[in-house]
């Protein structure tokens, strides 16, 4: 079963790849053969539908010239809204 904490970490980084590449001017075609995600797979990232693995979200972050936390800044203001930020992605322990 998904996690409450994992869905809206989904949704953050789905938004934001969404918003980052609309305000670059990229389809999701052209985003797509740019970083060798299938125009499926982001599409189903970009609605938070799945998990984004390291590998994807780097490709995206490089292409769309963000850094790779540019995508988990709405989900940690979200789950400070729900009194869960300490759910939040953190390095601890890396």
């Amino acid at each position: 079963m998904t996690d409450v904490t994992d869905v809206m970490i989904n949704r953050s980084i789905g938004g934001g790849l969404s918003l980052a590449r609309i305000v670059r001017g990229l389809s999701q075609v052209e985003l797509a053969m740019a970083t060798g995600i299938a125009v499926t797979r982001l599409a189903c990232l970009e609605r938070g539908e799945t998990e984004c693995t390291a590998r994807e979200l780097y490709a995206v972050a490089q292409v769309l010239g963000v850094p790779v936390d540019y995508f988990f800044e709405g989900a940690v203001a979200a789950l400070a809204s729900t009194g869960r930020e300490t759910d939040a992605p953190t390095m601890a322990g890396a």
